[in-house]
């Protein structure tokens, strides 16, 4: 269903930078692209996050113009828009859990870990 109001402006804003500033394929120096802007929904609140994404633009290397996006992201948001289990209801006793949610399979031990995604969903190495 749409949002009938407009959704409440952030508590708080966060300038989140990547860690590395070269390329962990080619070596060379990534550009600063473009910001996203992005609110996400926590347990003490609404937090705006400004996030600078950078590329390589080495047309030889494999990450070429692939956004390297801040590694801090994750510590507020999940993939896919999901809560975290912490952040939402328990959901066992409900009927219309019959698929386990991107939240319990981020925490599942027998999950990959974040680390070992490659290619489209990381921007670090395969190990």
């Amino acid at each position: 269903m749409a949002r009938k109001a407009p959704r409440p402006q952030p508590t708080r804003t966060e300038h989140l930078r990547p860690w590395y500033s070269h390329c962990p394929d080619c070596g060379l120096r990534l550009w600063a692209d473009y910001r996203n802007r992005r609110t996400v929904a926590t347990l003490t609140g609404l937090v705006g996050l400004l996030l600078d994404i950078r590329r390589c633009h080495n047309r030889a290397c494999r990450r070429y113009c692939k956004p390297y996006r801040p590694e801090a992201e994750g510590f507020y948001a999940l993939p896919q828009h999901e809560f975290a289990p912490s952040a939402t209801p328990s959901t066992a006793a409900s009927p219309r859990s019959t698929r386990p949610s991107a939240a319990a399979a981020w925490t599942s031990p027998s999950a990959p870990s974040p680390t070992s995604w490659t290619a489209t969903t990381s921007c670090w190495p395969s190990l």
